[in-house]
């Protein structure tokens, strides 16, 4: 249920970590990202999603949503 699409998402956040740059989004707010690592994937990110939106993905078959 908690299963989570990437794409183009809004910073909302940002935090100046020990060893990385933290940052949050709109879109998933709970979760807080490396910016630092984030940054070096950008070109292959841009291929893969494109300009679609960051959204929620989930699955509600029990079990993909077992955690034992």
């Amino acid at each position: 249920m908690d299963d989570f699409q990437g794409g183009l998402a809004t910073i909302t956040h940002v935090t100046d970590e020990k060893y990385y740059i933290g940052v949050k989004i709109k879109e998933k707010p709970s979760t807080t990202y490396n910016w630092t690592y984030l940054l070096e994937l950008q070109d292959e990110l841009k291929k893969r999603f494109g300009k679609t939106k960051a959204h929620p993905d989930p699955d509600d078959r029990p079990e993909f949503n077992m955690w034992d």
